[in-house]
């Protein structure tokens, strides 16, 4: 950072049915982010390639943001603009030239189902993204409390990766998120709650930070 300037975060939210719970969750807990850095949110019709690209060429002379933050709907190495499967948002399989034009010095973060694969992390720091994270399954929810956790977890690692935190601390971290989902678990709070703490502990188990 140069004279004092923090960069900032820019958020790429997919909103539909399906996401609209994480999205408010992202939203509320923004504030959480003030004094961290300015967050700069692209929502539905913006959450395009074009759209992407043209909101960090307005702002590449001041470098200025140092974490993409997509939250979405995917597949192995696809993010998608809209579900069902709409326009590739990020792809393994996007033009080398642009992903790079992307990603490039600045840390990708994807919140969607089943994206961050070895070989999409690989190829986005080939495209010279200083890290790359997310998860290989999916961030299912079925009640508010495993929403809600999930959007904790989501906050942690935005503010993780804009901090730089190591890798390590990172992990851990996500680590003690499981532990407290086990042992909530065993709790007699009934069968729906118990599914969503699976869920949660099997997506975190999947979510790792590649550099």
């Amino acid at each position: 950072m140069q004279g004092g300037v923090v960069p900032d975060i820019l958020c790429v939210n997919v909103v539909d049915e399906g996401t609209a719970g994480f999205v408010a969750e992202r939203r509320q807990r923004r504030n959480q982010l003030a004094g961290i850095a300015d967050v700069v949110e692209l929502t539905t019709a913006q959450a395009r390639p074009e759209s992407v690209r043209h909101t960090l060429a307005d702002h590449e002379s001041a470098a200025r943001f140092s974490l993409l933050a997509y939250l979405g709907h995917g597949d192995p190495g696809i993010l998608y603009s809209c579900h069902p499967l709409g326009q590739e948002l990020l792809s393994q399989y996007d033009d080398p030239a642009i992903l790079h034009e992307l990603v490039r010095q600045r840390a990708v973060y994807i919140f969607a189902c089943k994206t961050m694969t070895p070989e999409f992390a690989e190829i986005l720091l080939q495209a010279a993204a200083t890290r790359a994270a997310g998860f290989s399954r999916s961030p299912k929810h079925s009640e508010l409390n495993g929403r809600q956790r999930l959007g904790a977890f989501d906050t942690y690692v935005i503010k993780a990766l804009h901090r730089g935190d190591t890798r390590d601390s990172i992990l851990a971290k996500r680590d003690r998120f499981i532990d407290v989902a086990r042992e909530d678990r065993e709790q007699d709070w009934g069968t729906q709650f118990r599914t969503s703490m699976s869920q949660f502990i099997q997506a975190l188990g999947s979510f790792d930070v590649y550099e």
